[in-house]
């Protein structure tokens, strides 16, 4: 634009087209600038049947522009929305948190779906599925939990709440662990490090904490993970699970 000014004297044609160009590139620049939201559903076991439950989703937006959250809604469950975030930032995430009420036991496909507004104030609609496991009560869900990880808490002094939550810790740090054995990028070991977290409380899960600070410090989040870092996460994992077995009588 300031060219356009200095040779507007001299050559007014050169400076309509040098303005013209400019104002194409910012149009082209403001439309094609949109939010990329997607959803990452964190409880996937400790739902029963027609009991209420508070969960927590978070809305993750890796687009360039910020997101104007609408609505969130499910399909197969009853829904109160406790807390929805207004707006996600681009290239940032925001926890929402919902109370769900399951209709159907057994391992469930849902449809959660997220509408938002873009800059321009364009309507968008993302709509992603996912299986969730919904159990008849905590002893099942307890049962069926040691039978599939391949392990019995023998500690009578927990409740069956605390021994549902130490299961789905061990199963959720055996996920990432498993993630370690491929190639997978850096953005994908946080997102399941923030399924991970919900289930450890921050003396548990410190050991993790720092293997993850120092990959955040020094990688961006699409870059691939190194042996070393998998390595890494593979001993803190291991760790915080011997932790659970000494603490708890855990018998293999």
């Amino acid at each position: 634009m300031e060219r356009a000014k200095s040779v507007l004297l001299e050559d007014p044609d050169e400076a309509i087209s040098i303005a013209k160009n400019v104002a194409e590139t910012v149009d082209y620049t403001i439309r094609s600038a949109k939010p990329e939201v997607r959803l990452i559903f964190l409880e996937t076991t400790n739902l029963f049947c027609n009991t209420w439950e508070e969960v927590s989703i978070i809305i993750k937006n890796d687009g360039n522009v910020a997101a104007r959250i609408d609505e969130l809604s499910f399909e197969r469950c009853e829904v109160e929305l406790v807390a929805i975030p207004k707006v996600v930032r681009p290239r940032s995430k925001e926890m929402a948190k919902v109370l769900l009420k399951p209709l159907d036991k057994g391992k469930v496909p849902i449809k959660i779906t997220v509408k938002f507004r873009d800059t321009l104030n364009n309507e968008v609609v993302e709509s992603q599925r996912i299986i969730i496991r919904v159990w008849d009560d905590r002893k099942h869900a307890i049962e069926e939990l040691m039978r599939n990880i391949g392990i019995s808490v023998k500690d009578v002094r927990i409740s069956e709440m605390e021994i549902l939550r130490i299961l789905e810790a061990i199963q959720a740090l055996n996920e990432l662990e498993r993630l370690t054995y491929r190639d997978c990028a850096v953005s994908e070991c946080l997102d399941r490090f923030d399924v991970v977290r919900l289930y450890l409380n921050d003396d548990e899960i410190n050991e993790l904490n720092l293997v993850i600070r120092e990959i955040k410090a020094h990688r961006y989040p699409t870059d691939k993970l190194t042996d070393d870092e998998k390595s890494k996460i593979k001993t803190a994992c291991k760790f915080i699970i011997d932790k659970f077995k000494s603490k708890y009588i855990i018998k293999d």
